[in-house]
């Protein structure tokens, strides 16, 4: 297996390229065990079932073939504990992730437009609705305690903001993350930067200020930077 394919999907994700990069995203995932094991799954889970398909040419070329499977992982990691239960779930979303991935893009292909992780939303939310009821499952959401963190006095909320895109939402995570990316795109650092005050000041309109600054969704308002495409934002509250 090329490690080159096993790190790309970390970088995809923030639309970098340096797999210097992707290599201390990899090693940070671990930083919350359980979804640094099962993101790893998911993606050997991908790459194995892309081979056996014999389309490998297509998830090597798109990012997004594997980093919806790795973020579906994650996802799982984040809510569960590793088992050979959350193991087994987790072989079996990231290819349903894959298939639906390369379903959408032949789709979206058509109209020119980018599916990002529209298919990781789509397996995301039904996995979550049904997975609930397994309550003997769920160990991972009373205990999120990180192999380390770090405590800034300024940007708290925005380094976890960040940290959160990896399903890490801790400050020593967010600030490895905004470092990645000051280094590789002191442009995409800044919009960053700008996308989740921006986000945040326009959610205050609707809750108050306190709760939009520590909403758990504003790892969404994110600046994304893609090189072919132009920079974007995506703001959900």
């Amino acid at each position: 297996m090329d490690l080159k394919i096993l790190f790309k999907p970390y970088i995809s994700i923030l639309f970098l390229r340096d797999v210097k990069a992707a290599v201390i995203l990899f090693f940070l995932s671990f930083l919350l065990p359980s979804v640094g094991i099962l993101g790893l799954v998911a993606i050997i889970s991908t790459i194995i079932f892309a081979e056996l398909i014999n389309i490998r040419e297509e998830y090597i070329k798109y990012g997004f073939y594997l980093y919806n499977s790795l973020l579906v992982g994650m996802g799982v990691g984040f809510y569960f504990d590793v088992s050979i239960a959350t193991i087994l779930l987790t072989f079996i979303l990231s290819i349903l992730t894959f298939l639906i991935s390369f379903s959408l893009n032949r789709i979206f292909i058509k109209y020119s437009l980018p599916i990002l992780s529209f298919p990781f939303a789509i397996v995301s939310m039904f996995f979550y609705l049904a997975s609930f009821k397994y309550t003997t499952l769920v160990n991972n959401i009373l205990n999120h305690t990180p192999v380390f963190d770090v405590n800034f006095p300024f940007l708290k909320e925005y380094f976890i903001s960040m940290g959160t895109i990896f399903f890490l939402p801790f400050e020593a995570a967010g600030v490895v993350i905004s470092l990645l990316i000051l280094i590789y795109s002191r442009i995409l650092f800044f919009l960053s930067i700008i996308g989740f005050y921006a986000g945040v000041i326009f959610h205050s309109f609707f809750v108050n200020k306190y709760e939009a600054l520590n909403s758990a969704y504003n790892f969404n308002i994110y600046i994304n930077c893609n090189g072919y495409r132009g920079c974007f934002f995506t703001s959900n509250i």
